[in-house]
């Protein structure tokens, strides 16, 4: 699992790239910038709790 400060750094560019996103699509977002195809549970509420201050939705 990689450091929630790496995930935090990955959905920072990305919203200062897109703009405002939704928390679902910045979810997807950070995991393919990183190199993964699917989100698994564990992964997806690392980046969940590591992206929700970047997003746009709950």
């Amino acid at each position: 699992m990689l450091p929630p400060v790496e995930l935090r750094r990955a959905a920072e560019l990305i919203v200062e790239e897109s703009g405002a996103v939704p928390l679902d699509e910045l979810v997807i977002h950070i995991a393919r910038e990183l190199g993964d195809k699917r989100t698994g549970a564990e992964l997806k509420s690392a980046i969940e709790k590591a992206a929700r201050p970047f997003s746009t939705g709950p």
